[in-house]
C-alpha cells in the first residue's frame, strides 16, 4: 500500500472528527462559561481549537492502524516515525496553549511584554507556554534527527517549528483568518517538496474545524493555533535546504514584524488578502 493511502486516509479521518467532536466541545464549552468575546463583540466558544487537534490526531493514529498493511520497510518506518512525531508535537503545544487561553489574562503582550514582564520577577503564563513550546519543538526536531545530524541541522528544525506555531497563533484574531493562513502556508509547504502528508493531515483537521470558526460559533485560542501551525512547520521540514531557510525566515519575519505593527493591518493593506481574509464569515448561533 502507498504511504499516500494511508495520508488520505489520515487527511479524511482528521476531517471527520474535527467536523463532529467541534460542535460538541463548543457545547461544552458554553456551559462550562469558557465564553470570550471576540473582535465584534460576540461571545465565542474558547478554545474550541481541541477539536481541530483531536482531529489531527485521530487522523494520525487511523493512519498508524493502516500502517502494517505496508510491510517492515523503510517506507513504513518513516510514516510510522513521522505519525509519532504529529501526536507528540500536537498534545505538547496544545497543552501549553490550553494553560495559556484558560490562566492567561487574555491581553496580547508580545515577546517584549513577556520578556519585561520577567525581567520585572512575574512568570507570565504567555512565557510559560513559549517554554513548553520550545522544549516540545526541540524534542521532536531531536527524535526526528539521524545520528549524523549536526547541531545546525537541529537548530534550524526546532526553530521552523515553533516559529509556525507561533505564526499562526498570531493570525487568530478574526474568524477564520489562522486556519485560511494555515491551510495556504500548508500548502505551498507540499508544493515546495515538503511532507504532504502531513500538510494534507493539517488542512484536513482543519476543513473539518474552519466553518464553526467562520460562523462565530468557536474561536481556536492558543490551544488549536499553536499545534496547527507546529504541524505546518513539520510539513516544511522536509523541504529542500534553501526552501527551508526561506520558509523560516518568512515565519521569523512574521514574528518579529507582530512586535512592532498589526498583522491584521497588513492584511487589510493587500486587497487580495483582504478578500480572501473576509470570505465566508457569517453571523452563526451564538445562544
Amino acid at each position: 500500500m502507498s504511504p499516500a493511502v494511508w495520508w488520505a486516509v489520515a487527511a479524511a479521518v482528521a476531517a471527520a472528527v474535527s467536523y463532529l467532536v467541534t460542535p460538541m466541545l463548543v457545547r461544552a464549552l458554553r456551559r462550562a462559561g469558557c465564553m470570550v468575546p471576540n473582535y465584534r463583540g460576540v461571545s465565542v466558544a474558547r478554545p474550541a481549537g481541541f477539536g481541530l487537534v483531536m482531529g489531527a490526531c485521530a487522523g494520525a493514529t487511523a493512519a498508524t492502524l493502516v500502517e502494517p498493511l505496508a510491510g517492515q520497510g523503510a517506507e513504513a518506518a518513516m510514516v510510522r516515525s513521522d505519525l509519532l512525531a504529529i501526536v507528540a508535537l500536537c498534545l505538547g503545544t496544545a497543552s501549553a496553549g490550553l494553560f495559556d487561553d484558560m490562566a492567561g489574562s487574555g491581553e496580547r503582550r508580545g515577546f517584549k511584554g513577556h520578556f519585561r514582564a520577567l525581567a520585572g520577577g512575574e512568570l507570565s503564563t504567555g512565557m510559560v507556554k513559549m517554554g513548553v513550546v520550545a522544549l516540545v519543538c526541540v524534542a521532536v526536531a531531536l527524535a526526528r534527527e539521524t545520528p549524523s545530524a549536526g547541531w545546525a541541522t537541529l537548530v534550524v528544525h526546532a526553530l521552523a517549528l515553533a516559529a509556525s506555531a507561533n505564526a499562526v497563533n498570531l493570525l487568530d484574531t478574526r474568524p477564520g483568518r489562522a486556519v485560511k493562513g494555515a491551510v495556504l502556508l500548508a500548502a505551498a509547504s507540499a508544493a515546495g517538496g515538503g511532507n504532504a502528508g502531513v500538510a494534507a493531515l493539517a488542512i484536513g483537521a482543519a476543513v473539518g474545524y474552519v466553518g464553526y470558526d467562520l460562523r462565530e460559533e468557536a474561536m481556536l485560542g492558543d490551544t488549536g493555533a499553536n499545534p496547527l501551525g507546529a504541524l505546518v512547520g513539520l510539513s516544511a521540514l522536509e523541504m529542500p535546504g534553501t526552501r527551508l531557510y526561506l520558509f523560516l525566515v518568512t515565519m521569523a519575519l512574521l514574528n518579529v514584524l507582530s512586535e512592532f505593527v498589526s498583522i491584521g493591518s497588513l492584511i487589510e493593506a493587500c486587497p487580495p488578502l483582504a478578500a480572501l481574509d473576509r470570505l465566508g464569515r457569517g453571523g452563526g448561533l451564538h445562544e
